[in-house]
């Protein structure tokens, strides 16, 4: 008994209780942890100190195009960064007994110098972002590529479990990585709306909702394009752009642009346009796991997307919506047709979606699921030691 019994540190690159880190992941996930009892503490891998201006942390090349300078992915990447943000978590966790665990949102550190037990979340891989030619690592070259993906190997390596958002993830890290498949576990995400009543117009409404911050890696001129087919079949139709303000001058068009959960008007809003949804839709080519989907299913919404990626997991196809394997305006016009003219077919799909998410991704679920695996392997660290040297 060490006064932590059953609990886990709680780590994030960023401020682990952020709206934005990792999208609010990790805020969700250690407060449902926390609610169970079992969170000791969080603490920021994130420890960028004055001296890591000289080795290059900064990347000074986005002031060329307009943009703020952030973290160089080279830097971030590099095995002697990820040694000292290692080593500064270590210090950080110094008072704590070594054997309350760590669990890590993201793959930034790997225990320094401790006996301590590490465990991770994650949404990608290294080796999956560069097949895409998405986020920070598009900008490295072979080289540092390969570095990068050997640093992740590392993180792997030096955890008891790897807790993966869906099995597209898992499959990457079995077999782009080397872990054992027993190592590897999908876990999901909850969504980060609540479940509300459908409006009593929902399933007759032709509204179609798009939310997210970026309108062309969301697939929204694809989507933009389906929907003027849509319009040719389906009269009165709409579609509400959420997150972003694309240029968009079109009947049946409503730019809302963003809004702010943690602010309560918006928030009003977006559950008003979440509850009257006939279909929701976005269409990335890639994106690790959008919360979105879960959200727009939790409230009766059935879902059009790619049938990719992580989609194969967050929505059922065919059950909870349609997820479309032609990747042009013509196929997702159809499935949007579909919904849109089907009422009765579509409210099947919302509550069927609704069912689907709140039995198997909401937070307290995802918290319980991952406390008991880690708690589970915990106990096999400390007993069957114990046992081995009894007998």
């Amino acid at each position: 008994m060490n006064g932590y019994d059953n609990q886990v540190i709680g780590v994030a690159f960023g401020n682990p209780m952020g709206f934005a880190t990792f999208s609010g992941y990790s805020r969700h996930l250690f407060t449902a942890i926390k609610q169970i009892g079992g969170l000791a503490d969080t603490f920021s891998s994130k420890q960028i100190k004055p001296c890591d201006i000289l080795t290059g942390c900064v990347n000074l090349r986005r002031i060329f195009h307009g943009k703020r300078p952030d973290i160089s992915a080279s830097w971030l990447w590099n095995p002697a960064t990820v040694y000292k943000f290692s080593r500064r978590l270590a210090l950080q966790l110094k008072d704590f007994p070594e054997d309350v665990p760590v669990l890590q949102v993201g793959t930034h550190v790997y225990p320094y110098k401790t006996a301590r037990p590490f465990y991770c979340v994650t949404d990608m891989t290294v080796k999956q972002a560069v097949i895409a030619g998405q986020f920070r690592i598009k900008h490295l070259n072979t080289i540092e590529v390969n570095q990068a993906i050997q640093v992740q190997k590392r993180m792997f390596d030096s955890n008891e479990k790897i807790f993966v958002l869906c099995e597209w993830t898992r499959a990457s890290i079995i077999e782009d990585y080397g872990q054992d498949p027993q190592k590897v576990i999908v876990i999901g995400a909850g969504a980060n709306m609540p479940a509300l009543e459908p409006s009593p117009q929902k399933f007759l409404s032709r509204e179609i909702l798009f939310v997210g911050y970026d309108w062309h890696r969301k697939g929204g001129p694809l989507l933009l394009e389906a929907f003027r087919l849509v319009k040719q079949k389906v009269a009165g139709a709409t579609l509400n752009i959420v997150g972003c303000r694309p240029d968009i001058k079109e009947d049946g068009v409503n730019i809302i642009g963003s809004l702010q959960k943690v602010q309560p008007q918006d928030m009003a809003r977006l559950e008003n346009l979440y509850t009257r949804a006939q279909c929701f839709c976005i269409l990335p080519e890639f994106d690790p796991f959008p919360n979105v989907l879960l959200e727009a299913q939790i409230n009766s919404t059935p879902v059009v997307s790619f049938k990719n990626g992580s989609r194969c997991d967050a929505v059922r196809d065919g059950l909870t919506g349609i997820l479309v394997e032609r990747t042009n305006a013509q196929a997702v016009a159809e499935a949007l047709v579909y919904i849109l003219s089907n009422s009765d077919k579509a409210q099947k799909m919302g509550q069927a979606a609704k069912k689907f998410v709140t039995e198997n991704y909401t937070w307290p679920s995802i918290a319980k699921k991952i406390m008991s695996h880690i708690f589970e392997q915990h106990h096999a660290r400390t007993v069957l030691p114990q046992a081995a040297a009894v007998n």
